[in-house]
């Protein structure tokens, strides 16, 4: 009889707590995870799909927004210096269009390699247009100039190739990939200054330029990795100190009284670039955040003086 007193209640109880809400999670339960993933519950962990806008500007334009100043500063001095010294040539025009399309192209192939091959799909269309607009352009170079602008893939393809390992080794983060893909961007000043085969002579004047530029750029690198990724890591700010405090010193030797051969405001502008990034370092530790966005004001800045630098 006590039984099946027992089993009636565990009948009637569904029936008395209808209108009840249903009991709270207990310990020991699993989470839904349709409930956990719902954008209706937040949660941390939840992430909304990419559509739209933003999933067209993930498929055709590169998310490295520092290196559009590296992309944009040696072509721009180049081609300022190369009409100074003997005037623009019309091939610069297509030469641009390659220069700024294959970036692009290089970043969708760097992130081509990094997605699985099953999430490939939407990279196709960006790819190929990318390419067929690199190779009209260097079809509307070779209309212009003939292959004498060729003689540079020699010192392109080495760093491109060398980058795209680095890519697929995981090491796109790394200080040498950095540097690689600086000198691939400021070796574009001298394709702007000297041209083709047989090349025009930079002078010392110029052809200085192009590796002040390179120490700029490279130190931002540096710079940038240690107040972002290598925050906390000492080793990481002592080598963007010591890489800006080389250049400021190669500065005052090449570019002061003793030889002359470059702009005397090049010493100025690396010691502001040293001050910038010890300060920076230094007030970091001291409690104060530097967001990407800061960082990119201030390299901006930066940039527009290198250019001012490179045409005094």
């Amino acid at each position: 009889m006590l039984r099946g007193a027992v089993a009636l209640a565990a009948d009637l109880r569904p029936a008395a707590t209808a209108g009840a809400a249903p009991p709270g999670p207990r310990r020991g339960d699993v989470p839904d995870p349709g409930l956990r993933d719902s954008p209706s519950r937040p949660d941390r962990r939840y992430r909304a799909p990419v559509t739209g806008s933003r999933n067209w500007k993930k498929r055709w334009l590169p998310n490295q927004h520092g290196a559009w100043a590296m992309l944009v500063v040696p072509f721009v001095v180049g081609a300022l210096t190369r009409q100074r010294a003997t005037g623009l040539p019309l091939w610069w025009i297509p030469l641009a269009v390659l220069w700024i399309v294959g970036y692009c192209l290089f970043a969708q192939t760097v992130t081509w390699i990094k997605t699985p091959a099953r999430r490939r799909a939407g990279l196709r269309t960006p790819i190929l247009t990318y390419l067929a607009v690199c190779a009209a352009s260097g079809l509307a170079i070779l209309a212009l100039h003939g292959l004498c602008l060729a003689v540079w893939l020699v010192g392109f393809v080495p760093l491109v190739v060398v980058a795209l390992a680095l890519v697929r080794n995981h090491e796109e983060r790394s200080v040498t990939s950095g540097m690689t893909t600086v000198a691939a961007a400021c070796l574009m000043f001298y394709v702007l200054r000297c041209g083709g085969w047989p090349p025009l002579a930079p002078g010392l004047h110029d052809g200085l330029t192009g590796l002040l530029l390179y120490g700029y750029f490279a130190g931002t690198v540096l710079h940038v990795k240690s107040l972002i990724r290598e925050r906390n890591n000492p080793a990481a700010a002592r080598n963007s100190v010591l890489w800006h405090a080389a250049w400021f010193a190669a500065a005052v030797v090449l570019c002061g009284p003793w030889l002359g051969t470059g702009s005397p405001w090049w010493i100025v502008f690396f010691a502001v670039a040293l001050a910038r990034t010890t300060a920076m370092k230094r007030l970091q530790d001291n409690g104060l955040p530097f967001l990407p966005g800061t960082l990119g004001v201030v390299e901006i800045v930066l940039s527009a003086a290198a250019i001012a630098c490179g045409l005094t």
